[in-house]
């Protein structure tokens, strides 16, 4: 059976429609952001999803039973300002004057938005004290829960959620500040991730599956700690303006904004989708030409079932890999570490300095996939006029340029430029082997319309720690290493790997190398094991082992923090627990140590921090002992205490002798590893100065880019489109070699 052109269009058309249908995502918006780690680290991706309230939200069916929260009787209107260097925001209370109370939802006056249906979520809020971010939490102010619910149509899912408060909102539980592009001038907000882990869980509840995916017609629960909208008298799920901050405010009358990442990312698929379907229908509808000479007219255009076959399948094949690869990501255990000098070079009389772009977070996340932590020492100033303008690293890498003392801590010059062949931008130069890095900071910041070349930094350590530019395994355009006018640049920190694009991957043979780099040190393994312990034991619950480290390392500091499982101490008979047991040793556990090399702090009711500290080197590989105290559920107090079970969340920072720092939390295993941070390392003070062996014979390959190149992301997407449909023809076969 044959098809006609006009049949062939009447099948393309619908099957092309919901191809682009299933993507048919609202235009990002823009962000940025400030990681102040006040309850938790923050990273937000430049490019996300905003969700809010729609035409379509009815509270319907009513809720049973319905909401009747308490209105709470402020004695005067509360005002709120951001500091502006980004500290703790000020309250400020106006006497005299009634305060505003929050609404009770009612169902008959549903809520409207201008959010369209691809973005639409319903939300309300009721007021309850349940803090979430201990060390921050006034408990004279109530917080708020918001219920939202993923109304989307069509129907999406999201892997990431923030909660981004406006500028003219109050709340306690913040993680950093964002802002939206563009609206600079209007304010950031503050914002928090919408998770359970870390320091800050403000998620309660997942209606479906508890896996931080916010799927269609889930309804998630989150607190928003300490909420208060001033004089607005909004509640915090009034997400009802597009915009974000600053933006939010110029949008219209909000509290804030829900941002999130959708799944799969749309920029790939479309892209391949661009180079998979046009190929495909123009083979599909490809007149038959009619031999040379002949007065038969050419067969008319042919769209076989076939074809429509091949389509749907090769289709449908690339979304499930696309949407496999934006979905899933692998946890990695961080064993080694190496520490960066940055330094900053000014003017002779200290002023006029290169901005220094060093793009922390991105560092960080590139390197976890090889299990390494690169940690940024405090920035360091270099006043010389001369040293401005570096065409090399060659120019910086003299005696007295502020060299750290530790010969394996990797210097990093941030200079205004570095001046290089006409048509061409050098944004940086690094030894390959050696010790030194020289940044363009001025070209670097001001890269991809002042997003930055967020990739650079990581490029250059690279070549510090022995790679090239297509050894072992580099060359690729998604590949971290790779010559700047050949290496796609991620957009933002949501499109390095193992997330979005994919970008900035190391091979696995690249890995290997730059394990073996001599300017990498071994994070310490310390274990907090709750294994086969019960609530009963007054003295053994957690067994804490030294496993593995540097000779001569010793532990100086373990803290144990129950805030993220809302659990307290209780080692007395006072309140809030009135049946404790006090902090006690194992004697017959104690290896390498003394019960005197021990000294516990903050063990008091009803505390949620216990620190121990550690005589001078004392607790060193091979040590261990065990250790209780009464731990409470704040949800079942003076029960049974709380179980190894119960305690999976519990976050143990760790504080070594160098000055290395690592968090860590208990995990399903019921152990916390110092190897499995939860956050990035740390570092306080200066390094150990230790000698390293570097190679007698160094190199530089400088990479100059020409000014004006395209960024070949695109080009590659469709020419992968291009070359899957090519490579699936109809009708072809493999064909054995003779």
């Amino acid at each position: 059976m044959k098809f006609s052109h006009k049949l062939t269009t009447i099948l393309a058309t619908p099957l092309v429609a919901i191809l682009l249908a299933s993507l048919a995502f609202a235009v990002p918006v823009k962000v940025f952001y400030y990681d102040t780690d006040h309850c938790d680290p923050l990273m937000v991706p430049r490019d996300v999803d905003e969700l809010g309230i729609g035409p379509n939200f009815v509270l319907d069916p009513p809720l049973d039973p319905p909401l009747d929260p308490p209105v709470i009787d402020v004695p005067g209107t509360i005002d709120l300002s951001i500091n502006s260097d980004l500290t703790d925001p000020v309250l400020t209370v106006d006497p005299g004057v009634p305060g505003v109370p929050t609404d009770p939802i009612d169902p008959s006056d549903p809520v409207r938005g201008p959010f369209p249906r691809d973005e639409e979520i319903s939300a309300f809020a009721i007021e309850n004290y349940m803090p979430v971010c201990s060390h921050s939490d006034n408990p004279n102010l109530p917080d708020s829960i918001v219920s939202i619910t993923n109304l989307t149509s069509p129907a999406r899912s999201f892997s990431t959620l923030w909660y981004v408060a406006n500028p003219n909102t109050y709340i306690s539980n913040w993680d950093g500040q964002v802002g939206q592009e563009g609206f600079e001038d209007s304010g950031m907000g503050a914002a928090f991730q919408i998770d359970n882990k870390g320091h800050n869980q403000p998620l309660l509840e997942e209606s479906g599956i508890a896996n931080g995916i916010f799927e269609p017609g889930e309804t998630w629960r989150f607190v928003v700690q300490d909420y208060d909208s001033g004089r607005l008298g909004l509640d915090a799920a009034s997400f009802t303006s597009i915009g974000v901050a600053g933006g939010s405010l110029v949008g219209g009358e909000s509290s804030g904004s829900i941002i999130g990442i959708p799944i799969p990312e749309p920029s790939a698929l479309v892209l391949l989708a661009i180079g998979l379907v046009c190929p495909v229908l123009r083979r599909g509808t490809r007149r038959r030409q009619a031999p040379l000479g002949s007065s038969i007219p050419a067969a008319p255009a042919t769209f076989t079932p076939n074809h429509a076959r091949q389509l749907v399948r090769t289709v449908s094949a690339i979304v499930v890999a696309v949407t496999l690869v934006a979905t899933t990501a692998q946890a990695q255990v961080i064993d080694r570490f190496f520490t960066v000098q940055p330094i900053q070079v000014c003017n002779d009389a200290g002023g006029s300095c290169a901005p220094t772009p060093m793009f922390q977070a991105e560092t960080e996340k590139i390197y976890a996939q090889a299990g390494v932590a690169p940690i940024f020492l405090p920035t360091t100033q270099l006043n010389d006029t001369a040293l401005l303008s570096s065409s090399s690293v060659l120019d910086l890498d003299v005696p007295g340029s502020g060299q750290h003392a530790d010969p394996s801590t990797i210097n990093m010059w941030f200079v205004e430029d570095m001046p290089t062949s006409p048509g061409f931008v050098l944004y940086g130069e690094a030894y390959n082997g050696a010790n030194g890095v020289a940044i363009n900071g001025t070209a670097v910041q001001n890269f991809n319309g002042g997003v930055g070349r967020i990739d650079t930094v990581a490029h250059e350590l690279g070549h510090n720690l022995g790679l090239g530019h297509s050894d072992f395994g580099g060359g690729g355009a998604n590949n971290l290493v790779t010559s700047g006018s050949a290496r796609d640049v991620p957009g933002g920190i949501g499109h390095i790997t193992p997330d979005g694009d994919n970008l900035s991957q190391l091979t696995d043979a690249q890995i290997t190398e730059l394990r073996t780099s001599p300017f990498l040190n071994t994070v310490p393994e310390v274990l907090v094991d709750t294994n086969g312990s019960t609530p009963y034991s007054v003295n053994d619950f957690f067994l804490v082992d030294f496993s593995s480290g540097p000779v001569g390392m010793s532990l100086t500091s373990l803290t144990m923090d129950l805030s993220p499982v809302n659990a307290f101490l209780d080692p007395t008979n006072a309140t809030p627990g009135i049946d404790g047991s006090a902090f006690a040793i194992d004697p017959g556990s104690l290896v390498g140590l003394n019960a005197a090399d021990i000294t516990p702090s903050g063990d008091t009711d009803g505390s949620q921090l216990l620190t121990i500290d550690f005589a001078v080197d004392s607790f060193t590989t091979g040590d261990s002992f065990r250790f209780g105290i009464d731990v409470d559920l704040f949800t079942a107090i003076d029960s049974f205490g709380a179980t190894p079970e119960q305690l999976i969340g519990t976050v143990f920072s760790f504080e070594f002798e160098d000055g290395l720092g690592s968090e860590a939390e208990i995990a399903e295993d019921l152990i916390a590893s110092s190897i499995k941070p939860v956050n990035f390392l740390s570092f306080t003070g200066n390094p150990w100065s230790r000698a390293i062996d570097l190679p007698v014979e160094w190199h530089l390959d400088p990479d100059p880019i020409r000014i004006g190149v395209p960024e070949p992301s695109s080009l590659v997407m469709v020419g992968l489109g291009l070359v899957l449909t090519v490579g699936l023809k109809p009708g072809r076969r493999n064909q054995r070699l003779a």
